[in-house]
């Protein structure tokens, strides 16, 4: 139960999203990790404004003085920039009452202006311009098509990469502490989904469904809103563990197909094959989606089966103890009256016998006389 605690610790760390984390500079600057940041109009805010993984909007009539930096998320100006405006990895749109002082530089992402929005410095798009020594990467001028830059393209991509690694190594590290907290349980989903494949995909598949639209439901209900994020914590666990016991399994038959003499620990079959089955879950043309869904029913429904690992599936029948035979009640019943029967064969010639001596005794007696 302790490792079991702790671990459910160790999972809602992981997967409850942080609070954001606002910072205020001695200049005015502010500073913002994971959260949204609007700029209401008619404020001013008197200094840089730096956003990691979040939204920026400014509304009409609103000023930064100063530059806007944002990396990992969409930006709207409908406001005044003094400064540059920078957005690394999302998209920006500058509306027709947007006014920026300084350049505008979109890197990995595509840059919406409408008709009256007024820019002082130069528009880039891509890795050109001052900001290009940070990269060190340019493509052929001709490679590139007006409204969607190559550079971009392959930016984007290169992103999507990094952002596929990081998930990846997040699951095999949670794979790691699953199977050193709760190696029996996890072999144990593990072998029903070898053994019960198609019953574990019909109970996954089926409770995965009508957990997340009775999940969405709830939390579109005023009343019942917290219960229905407690369903999809408990869904999402649920998932990643089954998750983690198919890598497991998955990893097992993969080192042993490569033949390997010496058998390889629990934590290296789950880091290949969480390896495995979480790539593939990128590959395109809904292929990915796809393999996704049906392993990730597979794995929920195992979990279910076997209660998280704790109870065999499907049941073991009961075992009679050593030395004891195990008979059907009717056989008992039926032997039972064959014995009583040959019990009263037995007792019956006796009595036969015992009637039929005293002619046999008065006959001696005659003979005496």
């Amino acid at each position: 139960m302790k490792k079991l605690l702790i671990l459910c610790l160790l999972v809602l760390a992981i997967l409850v999203p942080a609070t954001p984390v606002f910072a205020d500079g001695p200049n005015g600057d502010k500073v913002i990790f994971g959260g949204d940041f609007t700029l209401p109009s008619g404020e001013t805010l008197d200094g840089n404004l730096v956003v990691f993984g979040g939204n920026v909007t400014l509304e009409e009539d609103s000023r930064v003085k100063g530059d806007v930096t944002l990396m990992g998320g969409n930006v709207d100006i409908a406001g005044q920039v003094d400064g540059d405006m920078v957005v690394f990895g999302g998209n920006a749109h500058l509306r027709a009452t947007a006014v920026v002082d300084g350049q505008v530089v979109v890197i990995g992402g595509l840059l919406q202006r409408d008709e009256g929005a007024k820019v002082s410095g130069e528009v880039i798009e891509g890795f050109e311009g001052r900001y290009s020594r940070f990269f060190n990467f340019r493509l052929p001028r001709h490679w590139q098509t007006e409204r969607y830059p190559l550079e971009n393209w392959f930016f984007g991509n290169v992103m999507r990469a990094l952002q596929a690694i990081f998930f990846t190594l997040a699951i095999m590290a949670l794979g790691v502490l699953v199977i050193i907290f709760l190696p029996r349980q996890t072999n144990q989903v593990a072998r029903v989904v070898l053994g019960s494949p198609l019953p574990s995909l019909g109970v996954g598949f089926t409770i995965l469904t009508v957990t997340t639209i009775l999940a969405v439901l709830l939390f579109f209900t005023c009343c019942f809103s917290p219960f229905g994020l407690l369903l999809l914590l408990a869904l999402v666990i649920a998932v990643l563990f089954g998750w983690i016991a198919i890598g497991l399994m998955v990893g097992q038959r993969f080192l042993e197909a490569l033949n390997v003499r010496q058998p390889a620990s629990e934590v290296v079959a789950v880091l290949i094959g969480l390896l495995i089955i979480t790539l593939l879950t990128y590959v395109p043309y809904c292929l990915g989606f796809l393999f996704f869904v049906v392993v990730a029913s597979i794995g929920l429904g195992a979990v279910v089966l076997t209660r998280f690992g704790t109870q065999e599936y499907p049941l073991p029948t009961p075992v009679p103890p050593a030395g004891e035979a195990w008979l059907p009640e009717e056989h008992e019943e039926s032997e039972t009256s064959v014995t009583e029967s040959e019990e009263e064969g037995e007792e019956a010639p006796s009595e036969t016998d015992a009637e039929e001596s005293p002619p046999e005794d008065q006959d001696s007696e005659t003979a005496g006389d």
